[in-house]
């Protein structure tokens, strides 16, 4: 199955709000890239002030077979899905996840996760395979 990283998103990140986790964001590959000899692939961060589909979008080095499944973070609440009852989107969030199969990726999806607690703690509530969470305040 694989190592997996979850979140559950309460609430629409502000674009500030936003604009904090991919800047960010945008630091950090930097850092895993030149620091940490990381690579990523499909390294997108679509970050504009105005727009309604901003997101972060990541995955690990798929030329070394170090790639999983791709990190996608959204400012905006996804709609509910139909296998989701009303209480749990509306208490909960949005249920979101990532594996990463414990490739060096993984580290990079968890400390994005941790800045987004960290920057909206309201707003999101994160956990991952270890048993670490953070509830949304």
């Amino acid at each position: 199955m694989g190592y997996t990283n979850n979140w559950h998103q309460k609430d629409d990140f502000t674009n500030t709000e936003f604009n904090k986790l991919a800047k960010h964001t945008k630091k950090m590959i930097k850092f895993f890239e030149e620091e940490l000899e990381i690579n990523f692939t499909q390294v997108e961060i679509q970050c504009i002030s105005l727009s309604k589909n901003n997101f972060i979008s990541f995955n690990g080095d798929k030329q070394n077979d170090l790639d999983h499944e791709t990190f996608i973070f959204t400012q905006i609440k996804r709609e509910k899905y139909d296998y989701e009852t009303d209480d749990d989107y509306d208490d909960l969030g949005a249920f979101n996840f990532c594996k990463t199969n414990r490739k060096p990726y993984d580290a990079l999806v968890w400390n994005i996760l941790r800045k987004a607690y960290q920057i909206a703690p309201k707003k999101i509530s994160i956990g991952n395979d270890d048993g670490v969470r953070f509830h949304a305040l």
